[in-house]
């Protein structure tokens, strides 16, 4: 029986804090920092190698892109999917599925970040072998 993977206690924690400042409807005037707190509190690390933000007030979840040096969009808002990583690379399962192994959101490879599709072998990117 396949079930639906545990998210990151991290993540949990995240998403419970954003959702209960948004429900206090903050001033739209007040600065983001003032509302939020610094950034860095909306960081946690996955695996080895990720780290995910969460934007509080867009309630929308980036990745840390190590060889651009830069926060991406992982296409996926608060309660929609949980993170994990496989073989070294990160997956978005949707919060309802209870299929892990076919993740709605990109796979990226570990070493140059490159997205790389479901079944892949080779990087396409910088031809790291993909583990299986």
């Amino acid at each position: 029986m396949v079930t639906t993977p545990i998210p990151h206690p991290d993540q949990v924690r995240l998403e419970k804090k954003a959702a209960g400042i948004l429900a206090t409807k903050p001033d739209p005037a007040e600065r983001v920092e003032t509302v939020f707190g610094p950034m860095e509190d909306w960081v946690f690390e996955i695996g080895e190698d990720w780290k995910l933000l969460l934007i509080p007030f867009a309630s929308r979840w980036w990745y840390f892109d190590r060889i651009h040096d830069d926060w991406q969009d992982t296409g996926h808002g608060t309660d929609e999917v949980i993170f994990l990583v496989k073989d070294g690379l990160l997956q978005a399962v949707p919060v309802s599925s209870s299929e892990p192994s076919s993740p709605k959101g990109p796979h990226f490879c570990t070493q140059c970040g490159a997205s790389v599709q479901e079944g892949d072998r080779y990087c396409r990117g910088c031809g790291m072998a993909l583990r299986a």
